[in-house]
């Protein structure tokens, strides 16, 4: 009831904020997204993902390298946001996933300091490639093309192999984490955990001792 009337506040459903760390992605949670994309003076893309969606499987490694292609341009900022485990605000109109939505600088001085009232643009462009997101942060930002400092045509081709690289990483990090889902750790005691500790691989549970030896 004092949700309703407004004496509680609501609960939001969040991971906990992660610790600084080199990642050129910002990661969002539900606690502080609405800080990250309104960031005054930054245009920012986020993606609304999901771990077991496929499509999003895709698209992540490729979203990383966009993070590195504008990594010198201190007014784009790449974030994303997992929506299974973190609230966004229902007026987005996130339906599935993946789901890009654009946070323009400029409509943020439009609605002067009322973020309530702010709305995301929708990514619009054909499709999901490296070119084509690098294209509508260019075309569709809020500052001059020429004062850009993000990666060229050719730089882009570049980055494209280290994009292949990072995709079989991506896969091998999913398979380790599939293999141990459901682990059983004995945080406070080492030697306990590893006598007793259980890890599930191919399918199978087995002792962490079994495992090593």
């Amino acid at each position: 009831a004092g949700v309703i009337t407004g004496v509680v506040p609501k609960v939001v459903k969040t991971e906990p904020v992660p610790k600084p760390s080199n990642n050129l992605v910002v990661t969002a949670v539900g606690s502080n997204v609405m800080d990250i994309v309104n960031q005054p003076g930054k245009d920012v893309l986020l993606v609304v993902f999901a771990p077991w969606c496929t499509h999003c499987k895709k698209l992540l490694p490729t979203y990383e390298i966009l993070a590195r292609a504008v990594q010198n341009e201190p007014r784009i900022v790449i974030a994303k946001i997992n929506g299974e485990t973190n609230d966004i605000p229902s007026s987005w109109g996130v339906k599935a996933y993946p789901t890009l939505l654009w946070f323009r600088a400029s409509d943020k001085e439009a609605v002067k300091g009322d973020f309530s009232a702010l709305l995301p643009r929708d990514y619009w462009d054909a499709g999901y490639s490296l070119h084509e997101l690098a294209s509508f942060v260019q075309r569709e930002g809020s500052f001059d093309l020429k004062s850009l400092r993000v990666a060229s045509n050719e730089q882009l081709a570049s980055l494209q192999g280290a994009e292949e690289a990072l995709r079989v990483q991506y896969e091998i990090e999913e398979r380790h984490q599939m293999r141990n889902m459901g682990r059983v750790v004995y945080e406070d005691s080492p030697l306990l955990d590893y006598f007793l500790g259980e890890v599930v691989f191919d399918g199978k549970r087995w002792h962490v001792a079994m495992t090593a030896a």
